[in-house]
């Protein structure tokens, strides 16, 4: 295939030929029933390319803001009807004063007040068999100590021995003296006791009724609750403004659908006109055509009108909706003359 003496691909000579020629076929004379064509017929004529770009944005906008704004409410009643719940679960938790930390503290507390006899008496005996004044360890390295200081005048390894057992003696002395303050640091005290075991029962209790394992996860788990509240009462403000976005949004988009609605009754007008011009040579001299228009209740994707083709072919005939009244070839000769009106709108040079 060729275009002006140059080679061309089947694509190339295809996409020529929908901007150079219309092949007109049977079933294309249904289209003329359908709104969505009748609409397509207008804007073409009235040159609306930009002013419905226009408005599909600013619709698109409108109608993904209806789309948050639903959700939200959706999200927002949800979360209401838990609101009572969780209100109730983070003031026991808020409650209870966790601290991160506590629970092994606790723990290894009430295991110590639970042996505290034991470990006193086994504390005490550590400390006596260093301090004891009938030959406790540490009386028994002084001696020693004291030895070696004396042999050191005849006997040269005897220095470094006393160096290091004089570091043993100081390094048993501080273990004994921290012995003693463990042990006057124990004592048996129930109640205590009691005040721990009972802290530590309301945090297990708290563990079991939330399925944690952790303290750490019963803060996670307080912080989360405060979250949800936190939402739950910004949820109101939220909605307030995407209301307000989406009725600002709203009156856009009514605006850009009146400057569609002014092209196209403009263009309805001139539609009639030509159009009973064009239909009185193919052998229908007493035709009538009128486009009514209204509004929808609320604008869709093509703006916010209606559009109904009424045709009469009898010059005292009721107009009537086209596909009620036409004719097989009445429809056809009404869909070739809009088909020539629109060639000539967008430069459409033949018609088959």
């Amino acid at each position: 295939a060729f275009i002006n003496d140059t080679p061309a691909s089947l694509a190339q000579v295809k996409e020529l030929g929908e901007q150079l020629i219309d092949v007109h076929s049977q079933h294309q004379n249904l289209l003329l029933n359908k709104e969505g064509f009748q609409l397509n017929v207008l804007d073409i004529l009235a040159h609306n390319d930009a002013a419905l770009a226009k408005y599909r944005l600013c619709y698109d906008e409108w109608k993904q803001t209806d789309r948050e704004l639903a959700e939200l409410v959706s999200l927002a009643e949800k979360s209401r009807s838990d609101e009572d719940y969780i209100r109730f679960q983070l003031e026991q938790l808020e409650e209870a004063c966790l601290v991160e930390g506590e629970q092994e503290e606790l723990e290894q507390e009430a295991e110590t007040l639970s042996h505290a006899e034991e470990i006193k008496a086994g504390l005490y005996r550590v400390e006596q068999s260093f301090a004891s004044d009938e030959g406790g360890l540490l009386s028994y390295l002084k001696d020693s100590l004291n030895t070696l200081n004396n042999l050191q005048r005849v006997y040269q390894p005897a220095k470094e021995l006393t160096e290091r057992m004089e570091s043993a003696y100081i390094e048993l002395k501080d273990i004994s003296h921290e012995v003693s303050l463990q042990s006057d640091s124990v004592e048996f005290n129930p109640v205590r006791l009691d005040e721990v075991n009972e802290r530590l029962n309301l945090i297990y209790s708290l563990q079991q009724k939330h399925r944690v394992q952790t303290l750490d996860e019963l803060i996670a788990l307080t912080d989360e609750y405060r979250s949800k509240l936190s939402d739950i009462t910004s949820y109101d403000e939220r909605i307030a403004e995407l209301t307000a976005r989406k009725e600002e949004q709203y009156k856009q988009v009514k605006q850009q659908a009146e400057v569609l609605t002014k092209a196209r009754t403009k263009a309805a007008r001139e539609v009639e006109k030509q159009l009973a011009a064009r239909l009185i040579p193919l052998g229908m001299p007493n035709v009538r055509f009128q486009i009514e228009m209204g509004l929808k209740k609320e604008p869709g994707l093509q703006g916010e009108d209606t559009v109904n083709f009424l045709f009469s072919a009898n010059k005292n005939g009721t107009l009537q909706n086209i596909s009620s009244v036409a004719s097989g070839g009445e429809i056809a000769r009404v869909m070739l003359s809009i088909k020539a009106m629109i060639a000539g709108a967008v430069k459409l040079p033949t018609i088959v």
